[in-house]
């Protein structure tokens, strides 16, 4: 088969895969009122399309030729042809021209073409080369640290002299008295535009905690970071982009669907539609995604989707929409295989090219990924081990008397090289012994400080980060975008229908037209308190799921990245979730009430829904509070029932409010099963009669209000209106607690 067949056979197949998905799945409300002006033409997808499956074969086909290769060929190789990207340059310079910032840009001393930068590899000698700059409306940055310092508090190590807890294997801990450890030394470096830096090193080396410095996830440091000569504020969150380990995303939206979601939270109001849809496209066609654009993203171990490389680089698109000029990667190679870690590096090194400083922790990269890197900085104990041209530090630690062997890889035998043995007994008590001497040999010998290159300082402020969108555009697309997540969500959508209709049908069965005679009395409790509990479980472990499984970690990503503020968030989010609340417990409720023969008046109905559906907001408000205060899903649902059960034992059915013990009647007032449960009294039994048999003394219950009597509830039928307005005024402190909650703990992590 000629080359040309097989590239048109590729071509179809991609088409076939991006066109199919469209029909499976709900459009979002939100995209598509203006989805005509951005989609690409047949023409010019095709071309797109085309291009990109050269580059994927390009791609393997050096993958399968740097798998082979020696660890020492040179960085020069990993530059890409500036006609590589001349098609890229001319969409990117077609966005630019009506893009934002256009005031800062010219602010900005430059002696360089607009639209390119000029870089050099990772050596200083290296012709420099002008690069295509790719879509960034800020400014090349340099970021450099001096006399870098860290450290934290950690409780004591009491000694156990307690045989019991020696037994069982616990340390007691001073909780009172801390002590100080030094997780960084001292240590300075610097990233230029153009330049990916690989911060490596064993575990606890202090990798992530210098990453999450620069990137000023944590402040509670010593030292100079400068961007430029300029010493870092709070404007370097709008300058520089995060992408965590974890790659998190929404499993029931696309891949376009995904970037353009975040394009209009994360892009400012002065970029119109249509360019931002262009530059989500261009994002796609760079990274390679524009194959699966239309595919669920998925959710690994439950739905089906893309790759864990196309994961990885819908992470890296989302960050890229800002046009950061400085990048962090945490671990971007973490959990994929070799050929797909390759081809996310690969990625990575061309958008470095493109004008970007790049800083990435990664552990123990293959010989083919450590060749990609310009910059190398090695960490042991929190100190500088090696810093400077990653191609060189196989022949400095040559020098240091540590060679690495012949077809080895070099990553490898640094990191064996600053690696302690952890056994304390034996032969492996004396090779700890030689590895500290060693490792302590390579930390004293290494007292190089290679010299930045002098920058131009920023002739202007850049602005302080803010949220690009205003709070109504927060809102209405944070509200649509999980309206589609949730109509999408196929296995909790019918979960819960099915879950209403059996038990509905069910509880109708088992109670079936109940009668009016004295036994009566009971069953319709029983059928009330059931119908509340039922509904209740249901809306509380539906929070849980909800939020704890998926949505909890990416407002975390969000809200560190700035993408919305968090009352447009909640709002939004919350009235996405009212049509479920609503309709399952009217599901429900309509088939019982029937199927049990419940009080016949229609208005009855009518008012048993509403209650129904007022304790179910109450009870899912509740549930938001455990979601927002829980550390896991585990601990969530051993809490939940526990509470639940408290709340249903004081909830009127199963002891009289006569004898509950006066130190625990604070928990019958807070129940919201007290409430629900006495307004479905008051409008089942309100204006009743039962049948009596022959004999007087048999008959307990002569009309409804003998039950109410009975039951403690002496309150007239008008009442029911008090324990609803108790109810919405449950659901509305529950749901202002979680919010507070929200702003207040549940923060993204700084360390």
């Amino acid at each position: 088969m000629s080359q040309q067949e097989t590239s048109s056979d590729m071509i179809d197949n991609n088409n076939q895969t991006t066109g199919g998905g469209d029909e499976a799945m709900i459009e979002s409300p939100v995209l598509t009122s203006e989805i005509n002006v951005q989609q690409p033409t047949q023409q010019e997808e095709s071309q797109q399309q085309q291009q990109q499956t050269s580059l994927v074969a390009e791609d393997e086909a050096q993958n399968n030729t740097s798998s082979s290769s020696s660890s020492n060929t040179t960085n020069e190789e990993n530059v890409p042809s500036s006609n590589n990207h001349t098609n890229t340059d001319n969409n990117v310079q077609n966005v630019q021209s009506t893009s934002v910032n256009t005031k800062k840009e010219q602010e900005i001393d430059t002696t360089k073409p607009k639209g390119e930068y000029i870089i050099g590899g990772a050596d200083d000698d290296e012709e420099e080369v002008y690069v295509p700059k790719y879509q960034s409306d800020s400014p090349p940055l340099q970021l450099e640290w001096k006399d870098l310092s860290y450290k934290v508090k950690q409780p004591i190590d009491a000694p156990a002299h307690l045989s019991v807890p020696q037994k069982i294997g616990f340390k007691l801990k001073n909780m009172f008295k801390k002590k100080e450890k030094v997780i960084l030394h001292e240590m300075s470096g610097f990233v230029s535009p153009g330049s990916t830096l690989a911060i490596m090193g064993p575990s606890g080396a202090g990798k992530t905690s210098l990453l999450n410095i620069l990137a000023q996830r944590v402040k509670e440091t010593s030292g100079d970071i400068t961007v430029n000569g300029v010493k870092i504020s709070s404007s370097f969150r709008s300058l520089s982009a995060f992408v965590q380990q974890d790659d998190v995303l929404m499993g029931n939206l696309s891949v376009r669907e995904t970037l353009r979601y975040a394009a209009l939270l994360r892009l400012p109001k002065t970029i119109s539609w249509k360019e931002k849809m262009e530059r989500v496209e261009s994002i796609m066609d760079e990274l390679g995604l524009l194959k699966s654009a239309n595919t669920k993203v998925g959710t690994p171990g439950l739905t089906k989707g893309i790759s864990g490389g196309e994961r990885k680089r819908l992470s890296i698109a989302i960050e890229l929409l800002t046009q950061p000029s400085i990048l962090f990667l945490d671990e971007p190679t973490s959990g994929l295989d070799a050929a797909t870690a390759y081809s996310v590096m690969k990625t990575i090194i061309k958008i470095s090219k493109g004008g970007r400083a790049v800083i990435l922790t990664i552990h123990q990269p293959r010989s083919n990924i450590y060749e990609l890197f310009d910059k190398l900085l090695l960490l042991a104990r929190g100190k500088i081990a090696y810093f400077g041209p990653a191609k060189d530090a196989t022949t400095y630690f040559g020098n240091v008397g540590y060679p690495c062997p012949k077809q080895y890889n070099p990553a490898d035998h640094f990191i064996d090289l600053i690696t302690e043995s952890t056994s304390d007994t034996g032969e492996g008590k004396k090779l700890k012994q030689e590895d500290n001497e060693r490792i302590e040999k390579i930390l004293t010998n290494y007292n190089h400080t290679e010299v930045a290159p002098s920058v131009d300082h920023l002739k202007t402020d850049i602005k302080k980060a803010k949220y690009n969108a205003n709070w109504f555009t927060q809102f209405f697309v944070v509200m649509a975008r999980a309206f589609v997540n949730i109509l999408r969500d196929k296995i909790l959508t019918f979960s819960r229908l099915f879950q209403n209709l059996a038990m509905a049908i069910l509880v109708g069965l088992i109670f079936l037209q109940i009668g009016y005679d004295q036994q009566s009395v009971q069953d319709r409790n029983g059928v009330l308190f059931f119908c509340l509990v039922n509904q209740s479980m249901n809306s509380i472990f539906g929070s849980l799921t909800v939020f704890l499984l998926e949505e909890k970690k990416v407002f975390l990503r969000e809200r560190g990245s700035k993408m919305y503020k968090v009352s447009a968030y909640y709002l939004g989010r919350s009235i996405s979730e009212l049509p479920n609340i609503i309709f399952f417990p009217i599901l429900f409720g309509t088939i019982v009430y029937w199927m049990c023969n419940l009080n016949p008046g229609a208005d009855r109905f009518f008012v048993f829904l509403l209650i129904l559906v007022s304790m179910a907001l109450a009870a899912q408000a509740l549930g938001m509070v455990l979601a927002v205060c829980a550390p896991s899903m585990e601990f969530a649902t051993a809490i939940a029932p526990v509470l639940l059960t408290v709340l249903m034992l004081f909830g009127g059915l199963y002891m009289n409010v006569d004898n509950i013990p006066p130190y625990f009647i604070w928990i019958y007032w807070l129940s919201i099963f007290h409430f629900g449960y006495e307004a479905l009294v008051l409008n089942e039994f309100g204006g009743a009669t039962f049948e009596c048999p022959p004999s007087p003394s048999a008959c307990t219950y002569r009309t409804g209000e003998d039950v109410i009597s009975r039951n403690a509830m002496n309150k007239p039928y008008s009442n029911i209106w008090f324990n609803l307005g108790l109810l919405w005024a449950f659901f509305l402190v529950y749901r202002f607690m979680a919010y507070l909650i929200l702003v207040f703990v549940v923060k993204p992590k700084k360390g």
